[in-house]
């Protein structure tokens, strides 16, 4: 049960990065005609870069100590 709650939410995360990657690629566009999309820019890059990060968190196997 776990395990299938840690494989959802991996790849949910991993969806949303993709996403937030997307968003923060056109913000990247727009911010060579306009200073105020740089901040804006490097909020969502972050964002999607901890959310990329968790998920392969998620993702990797663990070794287990028995």
């Amino acid at each position: 049960m776990i395990d299938a709650i840690k494989d959802f939410l991996s790849s949910s995360l991993l969806i949303i990065s993709w996403l937030i990657f997307a968003v923060s690629s056109i913000f990247f566009i727009f911010s060579f005609l306009t200073i105020f999309a740089i901040p804006i820019f490097l909020l969502l890059f972050l964002t999607g870069l901890l959310c990329f990060s968790i998920s392969k968190k998620l993702d990797s196997p663990r070794i287990s100590k028995c």
